[in-house]
C-alpha cells in the first residue's frame, strides 16, 4: 500500500490480510415440545468459525437473540452474521406431539352386586409407553381395571413425557 500526503511525500507499507481459518457454521439445538397444545419448543443457535467473537442473530420469528423459547411446533431458520461479513444460515423443526386420546370400552356385572365389571381403554397418541391410575379401590395400576362393582371410575393416563389425559369408565348393573 503507497500512502501520499499533501505534500507529495509517500510512505509504503505492506499490509497482509487473512482470511478466516474457516467459514462461519451454524447448527441448532432443539428442545421439542413436552405436550399436545403446549408451546414450549426452545431454540439455541451454535455458532463456530468465521473469526469472530460477536454474532448477530436474527430468527425467522423475528427475534434476535441466540436462543428463543415459547414456540409452537413449526420450522424456524436462523441467519448469523459477525462483524466481518461472514454469514450462516441453519432451520430446525420443533414438532408438536399428537394429543392423548382414550376411548373406553367397559364390560358390565353379571349379576346384581357381583364386582366382576371391567374397563378397557384404547390409547392413541401421546408418547408411550403409559403410566394407569385407576381411581378405584384398591388403586389399580393396569391398563384394564377389573373386579369393578358398578360406578364410575375415573383412569388417569400419562405418557413417557408427563403429558396426562383423563377418562370415565361407567359399569353398570343389571336391575
Amino acid at each position: 500500500m503507497i500512502v501520499t500526503d499533501d505534500n507529495g511525500c509517500e510512505k509504503t507499507a505492506t499490509v497482509t490480510i487473512d482470511e478466516p481459518a474457516q467459514g462461519l457454521s451454524v447448527d441448532v439445538n432443539v428442545s421439542q415440545i413436552s405436550c399436545s397444545g403446549v408451546e414450549n419448543g426452545e431454540l439455541t443457535a451454535n455458532v463456530t468459525g468465521g473469526g469472530g467473537s460477536s454474532y448477530n442473530f436474527n430468527w425467522s420469528t423475528g427475534d434476535t437473540m441466540q436462543s428463543i423459547s415459547g414456540l409452537p411446533g413449526g420450522t424456524y431458520e436462523v441467519t448469523v452474521s459477525n462483524g466481518v461479513g461472514c454469514e450462516g444460515t441453519a432451520a430446525a423443526a420443533i414438532e408438536q406431539p399428537n394429543p392423548i386420546n382414550i376411548d373406553m370400552s367397559t364390560l358390565d356385572n353379571d349379576c346384581s352386586g357381583e364386582r366382576n365389571g371391567q374397563a378397557v381403554p384404547f390409547v392413541t397418541g401421546g408418547s408411550p409407553p403409559y403410566d394407569y391410575s385407576w381411581h378405584t379401590e384398591p388403586k389399580q395400576t393396569d391398563p384394564v381395571a377389573d373386579s369393578l362393582a358398578a360406578g364410575s371410575y375415573r383412569l388417569v393416563l400419562t405418557d413417557s413425557r408427563g403429558c396426562q389425559d383423563t377418562a370415565i369408565a361407567e359399569i353398570e348393573q343389571p336391575s
